[in-house]
């Protein structure tokens, strides 16, 4: 089963926008068993800029999350992003996305921008 914490915030001002905060947990087989196989815990977020058409998707997963043994753990997560049409969105990015699933290599150095 699949737990779900979450808040939704909405924002008005001089533009709208929206969002959407959340911890989703997961025990297999379940909470209430001594042995677990998995527990995922992934934190995710959502905002929407109305006035500028974006919308960002993105999710994380805890360092408590494991996978056969508490030892095991689980690292990485995901973003998706998306442009639409609005008031001030730029016109050149409407309707591209991208998604990206993974993370980076606990040795891998970020380069500066």
């Amino acid at each position: 089963m699949i737990f779900l914490h979450a808040v939704v915030v909405v924002m008005f001002g001089q533009s709208v926008k929206l969002g959407i905060y959340a911890v989703a947990l997961v025990d297999i087989p379940n909470a209430k068993s001594p042995l677990k196989f998995a527990h995922v815990e992934l934190g995710i977020g959502v905002t929407v800029d109305f006035d500028y058409g974006t919308m960002r998707v993105e999710g994380q997963l805890s360092p408590k999350s494991f996978i056969l043994d508490p030892n095991c753990h689980l690292t990485g997560g995901f973003a998706l992003f998306y442009w639409f049409d609005a008031t001030h969105a730029d016109k050149s990015l409407v309707s591209n996305f991208v998604f990206t699933l993974g993370g980076y290599h606990q040795a891998f150095r970020i380069p500066d921008s």
